[in-house]
């Protein structure tokens, strides 16, 4: 509850997709990635314009147990208003 009351509500979803090209989503990636290197301009809004895109990176995380990081998690794209989306390739499915 205090985590709440500080910070608001926390929503997460996650979709996996399935039998997607995998040429198209490497080609994704790559696209991002070099977003993410500051390579490419980042696109003024998404979404047929209803979004603001602020930021992209490379994720990483740190475990607040032990302190360890995990890099290379994705590409994280930060949007107005603080939401964010990670995409990443599986690597257990079919691309």
């Amino acid at each position: 509850p205090r985590h709440w009351a500080r910070y608001g509500r926390n929503y997460y979803t996650r979709h996996d997709y399935e039998e997607c090209d995998g040429a198209q989503c490497k080609a994704m990636m790559k696209r991002l990635a070099a977003m993410a290197a500051g390579d490419e301009a980042l696109p003024d809004t998404v979404a047929d314009g209803q979004v603001k895109l602020e930021a992209v990176d490379e994720f990483s995380y740190t475990d607040p147990v032990d302190g360890s990081v995990a890099t290379k998690q994705g590409v994280r794209c930060l949007f107005e208003g603080g939401a964010r989306a990670v995409f990443r390739l599986s690597g257990t499915g079919s691309v």
